[in-house]
């Protein structure tokens, strides 16, 4: 974070652009202002009070749309500190009359769900599911692409193609507990078992198959009173351990820990401060 951070966001854009608000005598809309943070910055709680206190002096600002960058090596937020300090920055905000956008949010976003969150954004391709600076960064080097995954909402986490094939072509009772089909995924193993294409990271089909099935997840969640919403998902996050205890006493292989349930034990300690503190 740059010294007086808060100083130089004013002066460059956020008093500019107040100031064209007052010109065109806008009064009737909702003004979100962006917030691009590290995770390292909210952890900070002066920090967090010198942010709210900054955006509090601005009348014209009815709510923040957030962008957090989480710094995880990992595809799902493993740290549980990074977690609380995120969802108590949110429960600050909403205690000063924020409106809230939470943005770039990866499968995190079904425990947002029982927090008093305005709008979700998510992202349906990869690089788009968590907030990176490099993005905005010119890099010339070569970088691979991820390797395909599949998603699995009774796992809350998308393994790799080659390991789920494994899985259904092995174990096919196991394969039926775990699996929830859509017309992509059907698609893909379809290519593979008729005319072994293999899915390549820049086809839409894995991506279709988990928009769909995570937005599903999140209408779900939604159509629930908020106590409900954190009984529901603390009882999927527990299924979906069960669910990777049995995985692995069929001698299922990991071909790396992005496909793993290391994930859940923190989500579920998460998800009960979120019952705790809301």
């Amino acid at each position: 974070m740059v010294s007086k951070f808060t100083e130089k966001q004013s002066v460059f854009s956020v008093n500019p652009f107040v100031e064209v608000i007052k010109e065109r005598g806008i009064k009737d809309k909702d003004i979100f202002l962006t917030l691009a943070l590290s995770i390292s910055t909210i952890q900070d709680e002066g920090f967090r009070e010198l942010i709210l206190n900054w955006v509090t002096s601005y009348p014209e600002i009815s709510g923040i749309y957030l962008m957090i960058n989480f710094n995880e090596v990992s595809k799902q937020i493993c740290d549980y500190n990074k977690l609380i300090c995120y969802f108590s920055f949110i429960k600050e905000l909403r205690g000063a009359d924020l409106k809230i956008i939470c943005g770039y949010t990866g499968l995190e976003e079904l425990m947002l769900c029982c927090m008093d969150i305005d709008i979700i954004t998510m992202g349906a391709f990869e690089n788009i599911r968590k907030f990176d600076i490099d993005k905005f960064l010119d890099n010339e080097g070569t970088k691979r692409g991820p390797a395909p995954r599949i998603y699995f909402p009774k796992l809350m986490n998308s393994i790799r193609f080659v390991t789920a094939n494994t899985i259904r072509e092995d174990k096919p009772e196991l394969w039926e507990k775990i699996y929830t089909p859509t017309k992509y995924s059907e698609k893909i193993f379809d290519d593979y078992v008729n005319q072994r294409i293999v899915p390549h990271f820049t086809k839409k089909e894995q991506y279709m198959h988990y928009f769909i099935l995570v937005s599903e997840q999140i209408k779900s969640l939604l159509s629930l009173p908020v106590p409900d919403r954190i009984n529901d998902l603390k009882q999927k996050i527990k299924d979906a351990n069960n669910y990777y205890h049995e995985l692995d006493a069929n001698e299922i292989l990991w071909f790396d820990r992005n496909c793993t349930g290391d994930h859940l034990p923190t989500w579920f300690r998460a998800t009960k401060w979120i019952q705790d503190n809301y």
